[in-house]
């Protein structure tokens, strides 16, 4: 009998707490006015539509790394593969990033840092 009056007095505590807060958070948003409200509000706004390009970002890159993933397994011909490597670390040697060489050899920038990895880790 004792614990379930222990819990009905913790209950009970935790809904004045609750209820406090609640309280509490009213008045601090009345107390912003209607400015600053409409402030936090496009700022609530702005951060959804951020998350929102993050995700699509974070699933573009995730879409790359299972094809890249794919290709490897593959294999896709060692001759095209080899020539690809062969001119990704042609022109790196060249002095052009990773971005310029993707858009020279017609890979991804992922593929391109790949393969240089491979190669700085294999010499």
């Amino acid at each position: 009998m004792e614990n379930m009056q222990l819990l009905v007095i913790v209950s009970i505590c935790c809904d004045l707490l609750l209820f406090v807060l609640m309280g509490w958070l009213f008045f601090k948003v009345r107390q912003l006015g209607p400015k600053r409200l409409e402030l936090l509000i496009s700022q609530l706004r702005e951060s959804q539509e951020l998350v929102e390009r993050l995700e699509k970002i974070v699933e573009e890159k995730a879409r790359l790394s299972k094809e890249l993933e794919s290709r490897l397994v593959q294999g896709q011909g060692k001759h095209t593969s080899q020539m690809q490597r062969d001119k990704v670390l042609d022109l790196h040697n060249k002095g052009l990033d990773a971005v310029q060489i993707a858009e020279m050899a017609g890979l991804t920038t992922g593929e391109v840092e790949l393969i240089l990895s491979i190669n700085s880790v294999a010499s």
